[in-house]
């Protein structure tokens, strides 16, 4: 596309991760991350709702810019320390960029590799994330790409095989990834009947690695820190979520049992002075489901789990 002018090269300033990211890892998930990264290979996270995955990799873009001394302290090969080294350097006071997309059914190739805008009779180029961080350097994320059209993926292939590389058409340029890219995404597999799937040819690009739910004390502890609501309250929360979980396994009559974010909303709320019924019944039980039937069941365990109400 001839005279065509790029509108916007270099790295947004506000996708550098510079502030702590709080993470309670449940297990080896973080040393994972860094092994993929350290060998240059994408990796998918997959797990159900509020689990935790965007925060984990928001967490590793922190370690891997300005929190770079937090990685020190594990560890690890020195071998995956020596890559880990070499490819973030540049970052270490700017911190990481993560340029998440978040995927839908208007996701369009358009959004990865970007498109061209007409501003006063002149034609400009915007880039997108994936060619940003082809050119730049940084986490591509997609969040939930299952979500997104059939012809947008193919746009990341050869970001994610031997090429190591985004070839803009449009523009007659190919952008050379450098150590420091990382192509991730994370999505929900239990929508698969809902939602699109990911092809083998795309899935057999990527490592995968499954979060599930926290254990009990790992979430107890994350809803105390992010509420600061007492140990009480947030082990009767983790209560209410359990016994939604055990619907959702069991009896099928929920999608999903109540997600560790959803428990922070009611640990906020409750801390703004809403009664532990209440804040169950608008952040946890509504939201999962608008059949009556399954509603009063999960009214009957809030109940149940309430300290503060006198019990029926």
């Amino acid at each position: 596309m001839a005279g065509i002018k790029i509108l916007n090269p270099d790295t947004p300033a506000e996708l550098y991760v510079k502030e702590p990211v709080f993470y309670l890892p449940q297990g080896n998930e973080v040393t994972y991350l860094l092994t993929k990264f350290a060998a240059g290979r994408p990796v998918l996270l997959k797990g159900p709702t509020g689990s935790g995955k965007t925060t984990l990799f928001q967490y590793t873009s922190y370690l891997l810019g300005v929190g770079f001394n937090e990685i020190m302290k594990m560890k690890l090969p020195a071998q995956v320390m020596k890559q880990l080294e070499t490819r973030t350097e540049s970052f270490r006071k700017s911190g990481f960029p993560m340029f998440q997309i978040p995927c839908n059914e208007e996701t369009t190739i358009e959004k990865i590799v970007g498109q061209p805008l007409f501003i006063d009779e002149e034609t400009y180029w915007s880039m997108g994330y994936g060619s940003l961080a082809a050119k730049n350097g940084g986490m591509l994320y997609l969040d939930e790409p299952d979500r997104a059209r059939p012809d947008a993926l193919p746009a990341v292939n050869e970001m994610t095989d031997h090429r190591a590389q985004l070839t803009v058409l449009d523009l007659g340029i190919t952008y050379r990834c450098p150590p420091s890219f990382w192509a991730t995404g994370a999505f929900n597999p239990g929508y698969g009947q809902r939602k699109g799937k990911l092809t083998p040819d795309f899935r057999g690009r990527f490592g995968m690695f499954t979060l599930g739910y926290p254990t009990e004390k790992i979430e107890v502890d994350i809803i105390m820190h992010l509420t600061r609501i007492d140990r009480q309250t947030a082990t009767r929360l983790r209560q209410v979520a359990d016994a939604t979980r055990k619907t959702a396994r069991e009896e099928m009559t929920l999608q999903e049992g109540a997600s560790p974010r959803q428990l922070i909303h009611a640990g906020e709320q409750i801390m703004l002075g809403l009664s532990f019924y209440d804040a169950c019944m608008n952040e946890i039980a509504q939201p999962l489901t608008d059949n009556p039937e399954v509603l009063e069941g999960i009214e009957k365990h809030i109940r149940a789990f309430d300290g503060t109400r006198r019990k029926d």
